[in-house]
């Protein structure tokens, strides 16, 4: 300010206030209550770029505006900032600007699409952000942020391939495997991003039918460090699903039994659902019905606990028809009369519950 109070039409004046305005945003990083000081340093920073166009600082100005936006919370402004720094200049201490522009696309992304205008609004918005990081992976496959970066493109190549109806899902499909892919190569286990990176290819390789590398991925979170990670109980209850789903619902079972106790409680309800799937297919019909009972009493507002009334339901009605199946098989070989006649009683005992339990549930039905 006293520069430029005395020399106010010195060539240098743009200079000194962008020294002048870098000092106080690094003054801001670390500082308790922040927020307070960023829009004062945004103010400046904005001057800067407004007043002195020539200043040969001009995109690092940017980039130190834009990421106070970001920090404030303003992403769709802080990406408008942040797009005017030119490509060519994307390099060394500017290298995370198209990491960061990115990042302010995605978190204004539209998160639900119900609608042509809204799905057409979140494909935009997703493609765009997907040019920032694949710019910067491009650019910088070394960086130590490019886990990040592969995450976030991974991430924009699913919202893509949920949208899109026209057959090119697929090859985005691909292309976020892709990403996932490069992360787990590139970095330890223990990095904070190769859990999640795991988790998504997973969910990725489910859908397009490759339960072995599904399974393959989803293991990895039965052993340290992954199985202390976040995603480690939505991964085995994924893990789970899938046993049951190839036909191994017993071990299944054996998984969800060692965590059926979750912190978070929409969690705990999914995982307590598909526990009693697998105890049901597993052929442990009793014991599904318990689970299946208590998840309909204890959350009969979620969907697994409406779904559950009609499971209850199902298991009687299985171990009704396989008891009219075994009296039906017991007739058939039956040669004595003596033998015969307790078959038919038999039958009609089994045919005859049947009958009371469909009465029944027409009762409850209606």
């Amino acid at each position: 300010g006293e520069f430029e109070k005395r020399w106010p039409k010195s060539v240098l004046v743009g200079g000194v206030l962008f020294r002048g305005a870098e000092s106080a945003f690094l003054q801001t990083i670390g500082k308790e209550k922040a927020e307070d000081l960023l829009p004062a340093v945004i103010g400046k920073l904005e001057r800067v770029v407004r007043e002195h166009p020539q200043l040969e600082q001009m995109s690092g100005a940017r980039q130190e505006w834009g990421s106070a936006l970001y920090r404030m919370g303003k992403f769709a402004e802080g990406a408008s900032v942040l797009k005017e720094i030119p490509e060519a200049e994307r390099s060394g201490a500017l290298a995370t600007v198209s990491l960061m522009q990115g990042d302010c696309l995605l978190r204004t992304m539209p998160q639900e699409a119900d609608d042509a205008v809204s799905t057409g609004r979140m494909v935009v918005q997703a493609e765009r952000a997907a040019l920032q990081f694949s710019s910067f992976v491009g650019a910088n496959p070394k960086h130590a942020e490019a886990a990040e970066a592969y995450l976030k493109l991974g991430y924009c190549y699913q919202k893509m391939a949920g949208a899109k109806m026209d057959g090119t899902q697929w090859d985005y499909m691909n292309k976020a495997r892709d990403c996932y892919g490069k992360i787990m190569e590139g970095v330890k286990w223990d990095h904070p991003i190769a859990a999640p990176a795991a988790f998504e290819r997973a969910k990725i390789l489910l859908v397009q039918g490759n339960s072995g590398g599904a399974e393959g991925d989803l293991k990895r979170f039965l052993e340290d460090p992954l199985s202390k990670t976040q995603w480690a109980p939505a991964a085995k209850l994924k893990l789970a699903g899938l046993w049951r789903i190839v036909g191994r619902p017993q071990e299944g079972a054996d998984l969800l039994a060692r965590n059926l106790e979750q912190n978070d409680s929409r969690l705990q309800v999914m995982v307590a659902y598909e526990y009693g799937m697998c105890l049901k297919d597993a052929g442990k019909g009793a014991d599904a019905k318990k689970v299946f009972e208590e998840l309909s009493a204890k959350d009969p507002g979620t969907v697994e606990g409406v779904n559950s009334l009609w499971r209850a339901a199902q298991v009687d009605r299985e171990a009704l028809t396989a008891a009219i199946d075994a009296a039906r098989a017991r007739l058939r070989v039956a040669k004595r009369a003596t033998d015969v006649e307790t078959a038919k009683k038999g039958m009609e005992a089994a045919v005859g519950a049947m009958r009371e339990w469909l009465t029944r549930h027409h009762a409850d039905a209606t």
